[in-house]
Formats: structure tokens, C-alpha cells, sequence
């Protein structure tokens, strides 16, 4: 499933949890008024930029 951490959480510690979902492997869920908003799973899109 993931971690799942609230969005002021998130905006608090984002540099931390990013490191620890990049460490861990594990997914990152963050929510808004306690509903998922937003996966991460670390893994880089490869774009490019814009």
C-alpha cells in the first residue's frame, strides 16, 4: 500500500520522506483531509524537463 502521511505533514518533512520512500522502496501516499492526493513511488518519469 504505501506510507500514507498528510499533506502539512508532507510540506513539513518533504526532503525527509523523500529520502526514506527513495531508501525504503515503499510508496509514499499523501492525503488531504485524510483521502489519498497523491502517490509517489520514487521512480523518476524520464521527460526530460519541460
Amino acid at each position: 500500500m504505501g506510507k500514507m502521511v498528510g499533506i502539512t505533514e508532507f510540506k513539513a518533512k518533504c526532503i525527509a520522506l523523500l529520502d526514506e520512500m527513495h531508501r525504503s522502496g515503499e510508496p509514499l501516499i499523501i492525503t488531504r483531509r485524510g483521502k489519498p492526493s497523491l502517490d509517489a513511488d520514487g521512480k523518476a518519469s524520464g521527460g526530460g524537463g519541460r
